[in-house]
This record gives structure tokens, C-alpha cells and sequence, in this order.
């Protein structure tokens, strides 16, 4: 849980007088958790004035954002709670500008890479001719 999550949940917790320990309760009933949340999200949603979204659309952008910052399939399945590896593509979106970032970052390690041999060719030209192939993983 990170800093912000955990002071958001005390500030709910203050809010709303420790009535309750679950974070979505039923306010005639403290004790007991709602089951769903789907009026409650579209009512936040509505008094914040955000357009209206399904709820597991924030599990997705989570896992995207997630991926996108190089976190692990296995974590990500992990904090998704997945039972199945197979389930983390539906959740995680293919940003095109991520795909692009990836490309650049493999053509920055072959460049890096390819640049290494040309300067220690470079070196050796100045003493005997070295001859052989030249290896890029």
C-alpha cells in the first residue's frame, strides 16, 4: 500500500467516525459491506463530475500502467490477484507509445552495443589488423 492510499484510507476512516471497518459499508447497516459498488461508483463519479466508466476500468489502467513500468508479468498477476497468467492480457493495454518506448530501448541496446566493437576497433587499427567476426547479442 503505498503512503497515499494508506492516508486516504485514514482520512475515510476519520470521515466517517470509525463507524465501520470496511471501506464501502452499508450506512444503515455499518457492520455488514456493500456487495457491489456499482451505484456508489456511478454516484462519485457523477458528484465528481467525471463521465461515467465502468468500475474495472481502473484494474486495467492499474495493470497497463503497471507494465508500462516495467513491473513483472508474475507481480502484476500477483497484485491483480490471478489465479491464471493467461487473464493478465485483458487487463493490460497496448500502448502505442509504450510499443514505442520498447522499440527505442532495443534500438538504444543495439546501438550501445554495435558502438563497443567499433571502438575497439578503432583501437586496434592503430596496432596489428585483428580479423574475425564480430558478435552481437
Amino acid at each position: 500500500m503505498t503512503p497515499l492510499v494508506r492516508s486516504t484510507l485514514l482520512e475515510w476512516r476519520a470521515t466517517t467516525n470509525g463507524v465501520s471497518e470496511y471501506v464501502f459499508f452499508n450506512p444503515q447497516r455499518p457492520g455488514v459491506h456493500i456487495r457491489s459498488v456499482k451505484t456508489a461508483w456511478h454516484n462519485a463519479l457523477k458528484m465528481a463530475g467525471i463521465q461515467r466508466f465502468a468500475i474495472y476500468q481502473c484494474r486495467h489502467t492499474f495493470a497497463t500502467r503497471l507494465a508500462a513500468s516495467g513491473v513483472s508479468d508474475t507481480v502484476i498477476d500477483q497484485l491483480l490477484g490471478h489465479s491464471r497468467r493467461d487473464v493478465l492480457r485483458f487487463y493490460t493495454a497496448r500502448v502505442l507509445e509504450y510499443l514505442r518506448d520498447a522499440i527505442t530501448r532495443l534500438d538504444q541496446l543495439r546501438t550501445t552495443k554495435t558502438e563497443l566493437p567499433n571502438a575497439s576497433r578503432a583501437s586496434a587499427s592503430e596496432g596489428p589488423q585483428s580479423k574475425g567476426a564480430i558478435v552481437v547479442n
